[in-house]
């Protein structure tokens, strides 16, 4: 008897213009290679393993919760920025706010939906995008408690705020 084969989301998280699709072209190569990136809704539609891009926000929870349930293994890249990232975003922000193209999601709202969309996560890695992407730590959400991770965010950020 033939096994199914276990559908992977592979997610790439963070506020607005952190570097989300440049991680994903920094990776493409290596634990990225062999998934197609699509929207989320796309993705699911498809029922097939996928990588996908997102700011977590309202929408991107509730399809996460789907997929969930619809049984794929989610694991996730979390990008967070430092200062000088931060100032730059912050400019292009304002852009944005008055051409009204997207909406701007800061760290503070993404920690708080990270949060949120903690326990939907087989795997979460958390990286920074400084001068380079580092990543600075893994978690496995069923072994951790909320709190704990809360703490450990808000550490990160703390850390980054004063480089």
């Amino acid at each position: 008897m033939k096994r199914k084969e276990e559908r992977r989301l592979i997610l790439v998280l963070g506020p607005t213009a952190v570097g989300k699709s440049l991680f994903a072209a920094t990776f493409k190569n290596s634990f990225l290679r062999g998934f197609d990136f699509l929207a989320l809704d796309e993705g699911l539609r498809r029922g097939t393993s996928f990588a996908a891009e997102s700011t977590l926000s309202e929408k991107d929870i509730v399809l996460l919760e789907r997929a969930k349930g619809n049984g794929y293994q989610i694991d996730a890249y979390a990008l967070f920025a430092a200062k000088p990232l931060l100032r730059l975003r912050d400019r292009y922000s304002r852009l944005l706010e008055e051409k009204k193209a997207v909406e701007f999601v800061g760290s503070d709202s993404f920690a708080k939906s990270l949060l949120k969309a903690f326990p939907l996560l087989d795997l979460l890695f958390l990286a920074t995008n400084q001068k380079e992407i580092e990543f600075v730590s893994a978690y496995e959400p069923s072994e951790m408690e909320k709190a704990d991770f809360a703490s450990e965010v808000e550490h990160l950020l703390d850390g980054l705020a004063s480089n």
